[in-house]
């Protein structure tokens, strides 16, 4: 394994404890909410693809009927941290796609497959200048509709750790 993947590793393992012992309080919480609620499964798994075209499960609280609120307070994806320390997942990178999406991926878009899929989206930046189809509103529009595959490429190519840092920040 070279230095750089063996150091962000440690890095994904690192914040991924410190960031389950920080919230294990508030996952306990929504557990017992969830139990007594929807008196159902707490945790769901979804097939989500990862790098090499490999599929894993991913690790979720459950959020249909009255758990909807968790997804909409942040809460459902703190299990994903279980994803990052079985090395599944990385702290940033672009969000695990489902398969039927990853099977579609044009050549362009399955470089989106290269690297470890995130917890956290790769920081995004506003374009400095118009790309000359429009507004800076109409690029943001289209940036946010098109997610990771917009801002993929540019992070495969130049991903590093301190800007992966500072995103967490």
């Amino acid at each position: 394994m070279p230095r750089d993947t063996r150091v962000r590793r440690g890095f994904d393992v690192a914040v991924a404890t410190a960031a389950l012992m920080v919230t294990a309080p508030l996952i306990g919480l929504a557990y017992l909410y969830l139990k007594f609620v929807l008196r159902g499964p707490v945790f769901i798994r979804e097939e989500r693809v990862g790098r090499g075209g490999s599929t894993f499960w991913l690790i979720r609280l459950r959020t249909a009927g009255p758990g909807r609120i968790l997804d909409i307070l942040g809460i459902a994806t703190l299990p994903e941290f279980v994803n990052v320390l079985h090395g599944q997942m990385s702290m940033v990178g672009p969000r695990p796609s489902v398969p039927q999406d990853a099977a579609w991926y044009m050549p362009s878009e399955a470089r989106l497959l290269t690297v470890l899929p995130g917890f956290i989206r790769p920081a995004r930046h506003r374009p400095r200048r118009s790309l000359g189809t429009g507004s800076a509103n109409s690029v943001k529009q289209r940036e946010v509709l098109a997610g990771d595959r917009l801002v993929a490429p540019h992070y495969i190519q130049h991903r590093s750790l301190p800007p992966d840092a500072s995103t967490l920040a």
